[in-house]
């Protein structure tokens, strides 16, 4: 049985036109073909960072791509429960009550995490990811290793074990609908034909086509120096320089 935390993502984030979208820069024509099996997940020590008692998932999901690109580059990973909850409240309002616990957008955690940071890490650039392109999600998840998403929750889940699925239109019930468990917002981490790794709380679960496309509702890239430096490639070849190029591209 998969054991479940809290949730905590008060609503799909807003369109914002300051926000850079990886579609805009990267067409199709442009994506180095992922393949057919790319899992990053790795294995490191996935941990709760406080989101298996506080609703901080908008600030945790981005703690367990630092755990993962730490693990990826033989690094010990710095973060602690106590830098998310620190972040969670100082964004929020949280004071360590549950009548102040009620959660927040992605968008807000990473624009705290760009100009505040999260711990001793920082995140230098985000963007979105077009969710309901599953080519435009492997691509980006191929080129940055992770992707933070969110997603309407069904109750559903608190059965499903390891994998998570959809039932076909008609044999749905209460169970099922969208958001009747909460908003979460957690990591992607690989994909392969017909499914989708991700790490909802700290057990790596694979999620269906299917199961995306009714519940997932935003998807998100972020870029820090764990991932790549002007020194120093990420894991997958992918250099700042083109990163730069393109983040230039899209402020025009």
């Amino acid at each position: 049985m998969i054991s479940h935390g809290k949730t905590g993502r008060l609503r799909p984030s807003p369109h914002d036109r300051r926000t850079l979208w990886f579609g805009r820069y990267a067409q199709p024509r442009s994506y180095t073909a992922p393949p057919p099996i790319d899992d990053w997940t790795g294995h490191p020590p996935y941990t709760s960072l406080g989101n298996d008692h506080v609703g901080c998932c908008t600030r945790t999901c981005y703690g367990h791509v630092l755990q993962q690109r730490c693990a990826l580059l033989g690094a010990r990973c710095l973060l602690t429960e106590a830098d998310v909850l620190k972040a969670y409240a100082e964004g929020t309002g949280y004071d360590g009550t549950a009548a102040t616990d009620h959660g927040d957008t992605i968008l807000n955690a990473l624009v705290q995490m760009k100009n505040v940071g999260l711990g001793p890490y920082r995140i230098t650039q985000f963007g979105r990811v077009n969710h309901k392109d599953p080519v435009e999600l492997r691509a980006a998840l191929h080129l940055f290793g992770s992707l933070i998403v969110g997603a309407e929750l069904p109750r559903a889940i608190q059965t499903a074990g390891a994998t998570w699925d959809a039932p076909p239109v008609g044999q749905r019930h209460d169970d099922d609908v969208p958001g009747s468990f909460g908003g979460h917002a957690f990591v992607i981490t690989g994909h392969e034909r017909g499914k989708w790794w991700a790490m909802p709380w700290t057990q790596k679960t694979a999620i269906t086509d299917a199961w995306e496309d009714l519940y997932l509702d935003e998807a998100w890239f972020v870029v820090d120096d764990l991932w790549v430096t002007a020194t120093r490639a990420a894991p997958n070849g992918f250099d700042l320089a083109r990163l730069q190029t393109d983040a230039a591209a899209i402020a025009k």
